[in-house]
């Protein structure tokens, strides 16, 4: 069994999980993504369209 990969932080916005994303090899595939979306975005005053 492979061990899990953890990209994000708690509290992160979606475009700092993006930012994360972009930076990860190229060559990694992942058979299974948990994503919990929350509200650290409006939390911290960002733009609706970019959630």
């Amino acid at each position: 069994m492979a061990v899990p990969v953890v990209l994000a932080q708690n509290g992160w916005r979606t475009d700092e999980l993006l930012q994360r994303i972009a930076g990860t090899s190229k060559n990694e595939t992942f058979d299974f993504v948990n994503l919990l979306i929350g509200v650290n975005n409006q939390y911290q005053n960002k733009n609706h369209e970019t959630y």
